[in-house]
């Protein structure tokens, strides 16, 4: 028993150090820069005044609220359509699902102000904003929406039906069943869209990141940099402790397992329905904007043009994308073996330091890793690729230790210990029992950081050394000079790279399970 609570503390102790060096490490050095070095602070109050805070946070909340909105809404007849499916053609649906957000929003964005170019229209402003936010992040909250509908099972469906139509089913007693997992939905959507800086800047919208990131790189001023990052620490925690007050533990509470579905003629014609919805949607998420960049590049000299002036920043994207994406499994691992060893207010607590960072925009990071490394005694750091590396770390380390947290819970003690029982060697156990729960999560995990890492675009702005270029910051570079044709080329390389390391993770992953199967 005191082993046991020596690994415990241990494991604790090391998750949290990662989330403090990593994660916080920066945002520490910007509040100790700011405070003991104080610089500016009559253009902190000019530029952050109470009252155009106070407006910009209304504006930037109204676009994060609405954006959240709209994506829930669709992401909610994606899920259900996802749901509506046979077994086997679920696993399909939920895949298509996901393809759409390897499009990262400011490519989104790319791609409508293409369009509407090309017909004659003059598309920006708010409402822009959050059609784009709503398309992009859509797909997120179906995949919510979709496990909601899992957890629930059809059994529910078909008990309520018995005394109520389809109609008053979805929306009075479904809607209701899976409200948890809308709110999660709608919660994170809004972080993220509040959180969000290419899109609002690209469609000309004045909201809260643009005017941090405009003031600072226009004065370089920490303090009035400090002095906005107050909302970024707030709404997160305001939202997850309305969440926890609301559902409680209910969103990860075990469900029944979902009885099959129905193969009824009214099963068949909803289904049918369904399916249109999807493809509809699915079509305006991701398929238009993919055929408006291709008709914008136009033919093959577009491509060639493209490679032969991104090549080295495609190239630098897939190195730093690829090697911090690695460490981001393995840290993340660390961090998530950390929270599943915690108990009481210390889970509750390394909960909320990992759930933090995730509604924090690249554009505090960067500051605070300016304000920890641009110094002469850590100048090798700064000038090099390892800073685009920190700030990677930094900004996505809690998307990988929730990921692989999932992967964690799938192993429980009773599994371990049916091992043990059957006089499992350690080599067998960690090949057979553990290798095939945990890979799932690994690979997803390290896909979803290989992407993120790919598209991230405001502290690679801020940070990036002289001379080196992602090609996501060379997509937004060229924009504001009008290279059309070249831009709709590159954002096109962004987007299948993306499509290749999901790909590569899924074909890798039936790789491992059938070694698994084959040595067992």
């Amino acid at each position: 028993m005191r082993t046991i609570r020596q690994v415990r503390t241990f494991l604790i102790a090391v998750s949290l150090g990662l989330l403090l060096a990593f994660v916080f490490g920066p945002l520490a050095a910007l509040f100790g820069r700011a405070v003991m070095r104080p610089t500016g602070p009559v253009a902190a109050l000019s530029a952050f005044g109470p009252l155009r805070q106070a407006l910009l946070l209304a504006r930037s909340l109204a676009l994060a609220l609405c954006a959240a909105l709209g994506a829930t809404a669709v992401g909610t007849v994606l899920g259900r359509a996802v749901f509506a499916q046979s077994s086997r053609a679920q696993k399909l649906f939920a895949l298509l699902m996901v393809l759409p957000l390897l499009l990262p929003p400011f490519v989104v964005a790319l791609a409508f102000i293409m369009l509407t170019d090309r017909i004659g229209v003059h598309w920006f402003g708010f409402g822009a904003a959050v059609f784009v936010l709503s398309l992009a992040f859509a797909p997120l909250a179906g995949l919510v929406v979709w496990a909601g509908f899992v957890r629930i099972g059809e059994s529910s469906r078909a008990a309520a039906e018995l005394g109520a139509g389809p109609w008053r089913v979805c929306t009075q007693v479904e809607l209701g069943l899976i409200r948890p997992y809308l709110w999660t939905a709608f919660g994170l959507i809004g972080l993220f869209s509040f959180a969000d800086y290419g899109v609002p800047s690209l469609l000309r919208v004045t909201t809260y990141p643009v005017v941090v990131f405009s003031h600072f790189a226009a004065c370089y001023d920490l303090r009035g940099a400090l002095l906005s990052c107050w909302p970024y620490a707030l709404l997160p925690g305001l939202a997850l402790a309305g969440w926890s007050r609301l559902f409680g533990s209910r969103l990860f509470r075990a469900a029944g397992r979902p009885a099959g579905q129905r193969d009824s003629q009214r099963a068949r014609r909803a289904r049918r329905i369904w399916c249109v919805m999807f493809g509809c949607v699915l079509f305006v998420c991701a398929a238009l904007p993919i055929l408006v960049l291709l008709a914008t590049a136009g033919g093959p000299d577009a491509y060639a043009a493209a490679w032969r002036t991104g090549r080295r920043q495609l190239l630098t994207s897939l190195a730093l994308s690829a090697g911090t994406a690695t460490l981001l499994v393995l840290l993340g691992g660390a961090v998530a073996a950390g929270i599943c060893a915690s108990v009481g207010w210390r889970r509750v607590l390394q909960n909320y330091l990992s759930l933090l960072p995730a509604a924090l925009p690249g554009t505090v990071f960067g500051i605070g890793l300016i304000c920890a490394w641009n110094r002469p005694s850590t100048a090798p750091v700064y000038t090099s690729p390892a800073i685009l590396v920190l700030l990677y770390l930094a900004r996505f380390l809690p998307f990988a230790a929730r990921t692989l947290l999932a992967g964690l819970n799938r192993i429980t003690r009773e599994t371990l210990d049916a091992a043990r029982l059957a006089d499992a060697s350690a080599p067998r156990l960690f090949r057979v029992v553990l290798a095939p729960l945990w890979a799932p999560a690994a690979l997803v995990g390290w896909s979803l950081c290989f992407v993120l890492c790919s598209r991230e675009l405001t502290g690679t702005l801020l940070v990036a050394p002289p001379g080196m270029e992602t090609l996501a910051v060379r997509i937004y570079s060229l924009y504001h000079y009008g290279a059309g044709r070249l831009v709709a080329a590159l954002a096109l390389l962004l987007v299948l790279t993306g499509f290749a390391a999901f790909a590569g993770a899924g074909l890798l992953l039936r790789s491992t399970r059938r070694w698994c199967v084959s040595k067992t």
